[in-house]
């Protein structure tokens, strides 16, 4: 089977280490990589593209709505998820209809 290719845009390793660990239990196979900056985040998307993208919400030098943004603006068609601890309906409203594919809360994962 062929590794599902995930980027994390995530400020916190541990973070991404339980959702990795999360989605191996469940039977996925991965190859991820984790990001924090739009500068690392807009070179992977240009030199190693993805299969999906999932983002934290709030970070303190990057966010999900500015890495959606940067999604679009690569021209990629990626599914991108975005993960909060506490995301408002308004928020993640406001997401999905920017392009977003889902939201989930951080201590929802399973």
């Amino acid at each position: 089977m062929t590794p599902l290719r995930i980027l994390f845009v995530e400020d916190n390793p541990l973070d991404t280490e339980l959702a990795v660990r999360e989605l191996e239990k469940n039977g996925y196979e991965l190859e991820w990589q984790r990001v924090d900056t739009e500068a690392e985040f807009t070179s992977r998307l240009a030199h190693n593209p993805p299969d999906l993208v999932i983002s934290d919400h709030a970070m303190p030098q990057f966010s999900s709505s500015e890495a959606l943004r940067c999604l679009h603006n690569s021209g990629l068609t990626i599914p991108f998820i975005v993960v909060s601890q506490a995301i408002g309906d308004e928020e993640a409203v406001k997401l999905m209809r920017a392009g977003a594919a889902d939201y989930l809360l951080k201590d929802r994962m399973a």
